[in-house]
């Protein structure tokens, strides 16, 4: 068969182990290629919500020194900075997990109608809840640092501009 179709052609023959064993190689290939994008993505979440975190905690600065001026100590500023972050934090996981969930149900109907590839068509509601709380951690240790700096802001009599 190999010799009629000739070295010229695209075309190769294979027995039906070989194809199956390319076919395996190839699977293997996307599920790794989708775990790499699930852990740029999970990286790029943690980032957005950190940098928001801390966009927030450095605008605060000047509030924060014209309040130590009121004679607020740093526990207090600190919780409150803590229950702020708090709130956007979980504004930024729970519109991650929305949109995260409806991309995965359009990513694996895209993935099994157009390229045939095997995909199991559920939420995991397990795997969400997990994603939800590493990113919570790790954007709330990522924005630690700057908000302890924050804190410790000397005390100002500068009216802040709110």
């Amino acid at each position: 068969m190999q010799r009629a179709l000739g070295s010229g052609t695209g075309l190769v023959v294979e027995t039906s182990r070989q194809r199956e064993a390319r076919h395996h190689v190839v699977t293997a290939q996307g599920l790794a290629r989708l775990t790499q994008i699930r852990l740029l993505l999970a990286l790029a979440a943690v980032l957005a919500v950190a940098a928001a975190i801390v966009s927030m905690l450095l605008q605060r600065r000047d509030l924060v020194a014209f309040m130590k001026v009121d004679g607020y100590r740093k526990g207090v500023l600190w919780r409150w900075l803590l229950c702020e972050s708090a709130v956007l934090l979980a504004a930024g996981c729970s519109i991650g997990v929305i949109f995260g969930l409806y991309g995965q149900f359009l990513g694996s109907h895209f993935l099994s109608n157009v390229t045939g590839f095997p995909v199991v068509l559920e939420i995991e509601a397990l795997t969400t809840l997990w994603s939800f709380a590493l990113v919570a951690i790790a954007a709330t240790a990522l924005a630690t640092v700057p908000g302890y700096f924050v804190v410790r802001v000397p005390p100002r009599a500068v009216s802040p501009a709110y």
